[in-house]
């Protein structure tokens, strides 16, 4: 099968572009015949396909005058993008098309092509850029319902670079999009990566039947990602494929491979809740806390840890460095505020054989069974974060079977084998019925 995968970067920018690298490796294996569609950008990885790419737009900064106008067309329709995809279409001959995050970089212009062409089209849902221009949902101080979405509500979250101006534009143009239905029109399958981002697109007006519920997968648990995953038992491990790295105590490394501290990992955003976070560290002072990151709170953290002697900021970490800090961690808290469209941070953690303390939001209690795999505390809510926490670190054998358990549902539950057979089975079905 010859698989055509279009996103807005060709570079691990995010979880999205880290997916889409792992997913275009695995196929590969499988036999299949992959090429990427993205922009041009120096961060990129080589490809033999980037002469067909379009040329690079920077959405870093509000623009105004020619500039503006020519970035606010081009989110609405990219004749550049069009014209690109066709091209591509005609020298690659896809039998299928894998899209991801388009929107206003590249424009739902390069599935009018595939309409033309009667090429099927499988859509990932990353995030809730289908659903609004504020693509966390989430308004400053709480997550936003789909049902009450109005203009102006959009508007003054200014999740658009803090801006009320480009948040109106662009949820304008999101709107009129939808109306027009070029996304729904083109794409024949949305796969949700959990069943919380299946009752959102659903409750935004997207039809059920077209929805599947496909979650992600750990990439530290594909063969050869990772050394091995953390210091478990032989009879964790001896169902998978992953061995004891040479400093885990079940390989003979003594002390070395001993777990410590509490780790956070992801965007420094309000809504990531990281603020709870360095909360949570201030009333565990004799516990060690990392956080693996960068964003807009970034300065905030760094002051926090000038008057702390327990807090750490690691900055980002490349995948291996980041799942290793994972795997030495006694715990991972993801905090989140807002509605987590899956949490890969807390499944990689997981597959670490690392227990997670996770909030309620979005997809993230899907994962998790509390005291099981990890435990779950209400969003927001500080008072039962520390709770949590405090009984979990009193109990570190509570922990170890914990995180046990959560490395056994990673390897049922987010397999990355398993993963691809089953993303192939939904291309098959498109291919075939076309």
């Amino acid at each position: 099968m010859r698989i055509l995968h279009v996103h807005k970067y060709y570079h691990t920018h995010d979880g999205a572009g880290r997916y889409i690298f792992d997913v275009m490796r695995l196929q590969e294996e499988a036999g299949h015949i992959v090429a990427p569609l993205a922009m041009h950008d120096p961060r990129n990885q080589k490809s033999a396909w980037d002469k067909f790419f379009v040329s690079s737009l920077d959405t870093k900064r509000i623009s105004f005058g020619l500039n503006g106008l020519f970035q606010t067309l081009r989110a609405v329709w990219s004749f550049e993008a069009k014209r690109q995809m066709e091209a591509m279409v005609k020298a690659f001959r896809p039998d299928v098309v894998h899209v991801h995050n388009l929107y206003t970089h590249l424009s739902p212009s390069v599935l009018a092509v595939c309409r033309k062409y009667r090429i099927p089209v499988v859509m990932t849902v990353h995030d809730y850029a289908l659903v609004s221009a504020n693509y966390s949902l989430w308004d400053g101080q709480q997550p936003m319902s789909p049902k009450r979405l109005g203009l102006l509500k959009v508007s003054r979250s200014k999740f658009i670079k803090q801006s009320f101006l480009a948040t109106f534009i662009l949820e304008l143009i999101y709107r009129f999009q939808k109306k027009l239905r070029l996304y729904d029109r083109a794409i024949d399958v949305y796969l949700a990566s959990s069943e919380f981002v299946k009752r959102t697109l659903v409750e935004a007006g997207y039809a059920a039947d077209k929805i599947q519920v496909l979650p992600l997968f750990a990439g530290n648990l594909l063969e050869g990602a990772m050394t091995a995953p953390p210091s478990l038992p032989m009879t964790v491990l001896r169902d998978s494929k992953m061995t004891a790295p040479s400093n885990s105590p079940i390989a003979g490394g003594g002390s070395e491979g001993k777990r410590a501290g509490v780790l956070f990992a992801g965007r420094l955003e309000d809504y990531k809740g990281i603020d709870l976070f360095l909360q949570a560290a201030s009333a565990f002072p004799k516990t060690q806390f990392y956080i693996a990151g960068t964003g807009p709170e970034e300065a905030a953290v760094r002051e926090a840890e000038r008057q702390s002697d327990n807090l750490h900021l690691l900055g980002f970490l490349e995948a291996n460095e980041l799942w290793s800090k994972m795997a030495s961690s006694e715990l991972v808290i993801v905090p989140s505020r807002w509605a987590e469209a899956y949490g890969l941070v807390a499944i990689e953690a997981m597959a670490c054989g690392t227990p997670v303390l996770v909030s309620d939001a979005g997809g993230l209690p899907e994962k998790v069974k509390d005291g099981v795999n990890g435990l779950i505390f209400k969003a927001g809510d500080i008072q039962d974060l520390t709770s949590k926490l405090k009984a979990a670190l009193k109990h570190p054998k509570d922990l170890e079977k914990m995180g046990q358990g959560a490395f056994r549902y990673a390897k049922a539950q987010a397999d990355p084998y398993r993963h691809i057979h089953r993303l192939l089975e939904v291309y098959e079905g498109l291919v075939i019925h076309r």
